[in-house]
């Protein structure tokens, strides 16, 4: 790994919750190396274009909604050259199946993070607790067994890493 990357979280949709759990990743990544993460939002002016071609890795925020994500691989949204997609707040329950999402919009599983809907983080967030909530580790909690919202963002975490050391 090089010694320093940028990530950029953004999303092609205006989406509630989108705050991309950015304080988990930066503190999460610090030990992988000098991994800056910036909240690009659903931002489109030319600046933040040009912003998300020049970083390392773009994550790009999707809702679990098969319309609006067939929607952006369909319409002439900007496309970035190393990207991994974050489907926000997912619900495994009445979910399109994820082997069937990656063939249908041809990436690869490995390309795409499912980070689960987590009320309390949400309500830790809205509290300005966010990162006190994320340094918990939930192992008595049975809410936190059920989403396995600790070990989905690390595994997210690793997925981040390893796009960076591929560059694609």
């Amino acid at each position: 790994m090089k010694n320093s990357y940028i990530i950029a979280f953004w999303s092609p949709f205006s989406l509630p919750n989108v705050q991309f759990y950015t304080d988990f990743f930066s503190a999460y990544l610090k030990k992988y190396g000098d991994i800056q993460c910036l909240d690009c939002k659903n931002h489109q002016d030319a600046r933040t274009i040009r912003l998300l071609h020049q970083v390392d890795l773009v994550i790009i925020g999707l809702p679990q909604d098969l319309h609006l994500i067939a929607s952006y691989f369909c319409q002439p949204f900007e496309h970035f050259s190393n990207t991994r997609y974050a489907i926000i707040d997912y619900f495994p329950q009445g979910a399109e199946n994820v082997k069937t999402l990656c063939h249908q919009f041809r990436f690869l599983e490995n390309q795409l993070a499912r980070i689960p809907y987590n009320a309390r983080y949400l309500e830790a967030l809205r509290l300005g607790q966010a990162s006190h909530y994320l340094e918990f580790n939930g192992s008595d909690s049975a809410y936190e067994e059920i989403i396995d919202f600790q070990n989905e963002l690390k595994r997210t975490g690793r997925l981040f890493v390893q796009a960076l050391e591929s560059g694609s």
